[in-house]
């Protein structure tokens, strides 16, 4: 009895293994994304400094191209904004389902230390 409570062990936890893989791949999207996110403000302010050291505009300002660049920013931000939202969603119920694994695993455990006494 001791050796398949000891594989359900085993088993249980490569199950909440690989759970929590999976919501370690997602929080690495998360991040990710929310590096793209900071990297994009950190280039806009980046050219807005550089404007205000230059104290006047310069060809890009002039000829459009930096409304053009603050546009294709702005929707960046958004469509990156809509991937966090719906990688939040999943992030939330993969939480759900790792500690629904750690629970299983918790009460093999348990069970197999009662066997044990």
């Amino acid at each position: 009895m001791n050796k398949r409570v000891d594989d359900l062990i085993t088993v249980t936890q490569m199950g909440l293994d690989v759970e929590l893989a999976k919501l370690r791949t997602i929080q690495d999207q998360i991040d990710e994304r929310t590096n793209t996110i900071e990297l994009i403000r950190t280039e806009k302010k980046r050219r807005v400094d550089t404007l205000t050291h230059l104290g006047s505009a310069d060809f890009a300002l002039v000829s459009g191209a930096d409304q053009k660049w603050l546009l294709w920013q702005q929707s960046q931000i958004a469509k990156i904004n809509m991937e966090l939202a719906n990688l939040r969603v999943k992030k939330a119920v993969q939480t759900d389902i790792a500690k629904a694994a750690f629970g299983k695993k918790q009460v093999i455990q348990k069970l197999s230390q009662q066997q044990k006494i």
